[in-house]
């Protein structure tokens, strides 16, 4: 019988498989960790390496072979990784800029960042392990520090006000995920780019027997906090909740933005830009085509909740004035 899990993996393999036209034979080898008793058939690496580089825009290639050529420097990367950094940082390349990471290890990271970045970038290392110090004889800066210490960080960040991006890479607990993301939010003085790796550990299971909550979901009641930050705006207070906390919301006005990506959350943390969003027209009078947002004879539309520990029928209703009401269906189109 066919597990849950093959079904899934055969499924993507054979989606990937769609598109071989890639070029393979100037492309690096890829050395692909799995468990022990889990392997790839060579027809599928094939598949894999194709459909990798082919997601990789100019930013991501580059990155990904700046970090591949330290291999005498032992670095551990995610696959999406490469293209989501270099939707977030592309901007910052060529620019004298600072970038802070969490977790050393070989220090085979920071230094492909210091090549990615550019000759004006600024790296710093960070981590417990006062064996990281081996790694500023490359010219990268290493600091001795526990990332779960507010004491370190309001100190760190005193003493380094210039800071443009900083990479959790750490130690990847949620207390230390969620300690690093306080200690931000509360000492920036200037814009962040705040980047957690490896969120996937919120859902492992041994970090779960210990919380209630994790990290994630930490981060997705954020964006509630983000969303509700128009409630300042003094436009259509009618329209809001009651039950809305606005000091909880507040205590969040620094976030400007939040992407999310497989594995890895990047969130822009800026204490002097936009606290309020402010409802703009581009003419002096309202429009004057009729309203009709709330006409049609559909009504709602019913899923299933995208929650895979939980999955269940959820019903979305509108407030749609129609003799006929009609509600769409889509769960098994999703399926």
């Amino acid at each position: 019988m066919t597990s849950d899990w093959q079904f899934a993996n055969e499924f993507f393999i054979n989606e990937m498989s769609a598109d071989k036209n890639t070029d393979l034979f100037n492309q690096p080898d890829l050395i692909i960790d799995t468990d022990e008793n889990q392997s790839w058939a060579s027809e599928e690496l094939v598949i894999l390496k194709n459909s990798f580089f082919e997601s990789l825009d100019t930013h991501a290639l580059e990155l990904f072979n700046a970090w591949s050529n330290k291999s005498e420097h032992c670095s551990l990367k995610v696959s999406t990784y490469f293209q989501a950094y270099a939707d977030q940082l592309h901007s910052y390349r060529g620019r004298n800029c600072t970038l802070v990471e969490i977790g050393v290890m070989e220090g085979g990271s920071l230094l492909a960042w210091k090549e990615w970045l550019g000759p004006g970038a600024r790296v710093i290392g960070i981590d417990i392990n006062p064996e990281a110090k081996e790694l500023e004889k490359e010219g990268i800066e290493i600091i001795i520090g526990n990332q779960a210490d507010p004491t370190f960080w309001e100190v760190f960040l005193k003493e380094n006000n210039d800071i443009d991006i900083i990479i959790d890479d750490g130690g990847h607990q949620y207390f230390q995920q969620a300690l690093t993301f306080f200690c931000i939010l509360c000492h920036a003085k200037k814009r962040i780019q705040f980047i957690v790796e490896d969120t996937s550990t919120s859902f492992f299971s041994n970090f779960l027997e210990q919380n209630e909550e994790s990290f994630v979901s930490l981060v997705k009641q954020v964006i509630d906090n983000l969303n509700l930050k128009q409630i300042f705006s003094k436009k259509g207070l009618s329209n809001w909740r009651n039950d809305i906390d606005l000091q909880i919301v507040k205590e969040y006005q620094k976030i400007q933005s939040l992407c999310f990506y497989s594995g890895l959350i990047s969130m822009k943390i800026d204490p002097l830009k936009g606290l309020i969003p402010l409802y703009l027209y581009n003419a002096n009078r309202r429009t004057k085509k009729e309203d009709l947002r709330h006409s049609g004879s559909i009504t709602g539309v019913k899923f299933t909740w995208p929650d895979p520990t939980k999955p269940r029928d959820v019903l979305f209703k509108g407030l749609v004035e129609s003799k006929n009401k009609l509600l769409v269906d889509v769960r098994k189109k999703t399926k």
